[in-house]
């Protein structure tokens, strides 16, 4: 099987059979610049450095003459065919790096998990994808006009079917539009990504802390971590406000079992456990691992966070290495010690 290594970073892949070099990067998690996905625009041109590379689908992007002598071709319309491939390519660094766009799409499905609880999974054009990184955020829009600001809950390895985890709130005219009609409107109107990530530190520990939804980011940040087998470990603690709320279990059982560096543990507020409680012994372990070697990854709502943060503090965890997830697009909040 080629394996593809892309300069300046160094990552590798493996691409399987006739997979583009993109669709493999992608399901690797290894974030290249691109575009259109179908050879229209150009944004997926790289420089073969070494190898073979050979044509598998139709584009229509016009490469120069000197392009195609300095070895340029387009990521999304070649394979690898030799068993090392080096090329060199721009890879996404950060948030900085992810284009603003807009989108119209359709809603494929929603999952009703409990009467307030459901997960909606919307389908971009196979011509105009949604290129994020893990666990941003983009804002909805339903043709009544209703808005949903909402954190991608999906893998950045799949960028047409973006999954989101919705709450049914009182007097929220999103959600009540949507649990409360059995056919969904359409278009449904994309527009983002915002808000930084930090899949770009490498740590050997990684605490990530959930209350309700808030688990969506994070899902979207450990399937990416996962896919790319990375040795770092991961310790999920995931907050709810009763055992029924908790979802998508199937999944962690999933991961616990193929994944070493991966594990979980549920909490609910009316088990009696205070959040302090759960937590102290967890963070005890990140300073036997030691603070400069780990992180924490946090997202819920405000309170959630706040007594999240008054801990941190008390244990001396430094600011540095907490991120913390919010949706408003003025008000980012992580990684808090850099502000």
């Amino acid at each position: 099987m080629p394996t593809v290594t892309v300069n300046p970073g160094g990552q590798t892949f493996n691409c399987e059979g006739k997979q583009t070099i993109l669709e493999a990067a992608l399901s690797a998690s290894v974030s290249l610049n691109y575009g259109c996905r179908t050879g229209t625009c150009g944004l997926c041109m790289a420089r073969l450095q070494q190898g073979k590379i050979e044509k598998v689908r139709h584009f229509d992007f016009t490469l120069r003459e000197a392009d195609k002598l300095n070895g340029d071709f387009l990521l999304c319309a070649h394979t690898a065919v030799s068993p090392n491939v080096v090329i060199q390519a721009f890879e996404a660094a950060g948030s900085s790096d992810i284009p603003w766009q807009s989108i119209d799409a359709k809603i494929r499905k929603l999952d009703r998990i409990n009467d307030h609880i459901g997960i909606l999974t919307v389908q971009t054009p196979r011509t105009r994808r949604l290129r994020f990184l893990a666990g941003q955020n983009v804002r909805l829009h339903l043709p009544s006009n209703a808005t949903a600001d909402l954190p991608i809950a999906s893998c950045p390895c799949d960028d047409r079917n973006i999954e989101f985890h919705l709450r049914c709130i009182t007097g929220d005219a999103f959600s009540a539009e949507l649990f409360g009609s059995g056919s969904f409107p359409a278009p449904i109107h994309i527009e983002g990504p915002w808000g930084p990530d930090p899949g770009g530190m490498e740590m050997p520990y990684t605490l990530c802390l959930a209350f309700d939804t808030g688990f969506a980011p994070l899902r979207s940040w450990m399937e990416q971590q996962l896919a790319k087998e990375s040795p770092d470990r991961i310790k999920l603690y995931w907050f709810n406000y009763d055992e029924s709320d908790f979802y998508l279990i199937n999944l962690l059982d999933a991961w616990s079992d193929a994944f070493d560096t991966f594990d979980y543990h549920l909490s609910t507020r009316n088990n009696g456990e205070q959040i302090s409680a759960v937590l102290e012994p967890a963070i005890e372990s990140a300073r036997n691992t030691a603070f400069e070697h780990s992180r924490i990854l946090l997202a819920g709502p405000e309170p959630f966070q706040d007594e999240v943060h008054t801990l941190l503090r008390t244990l001396n965890f430094p600011e540095s290495s907490l991120f913390i997830h919010t949706t408003t697009p003025g008000n980012v909040e992580f990684p808090i010690g850099n502000q």
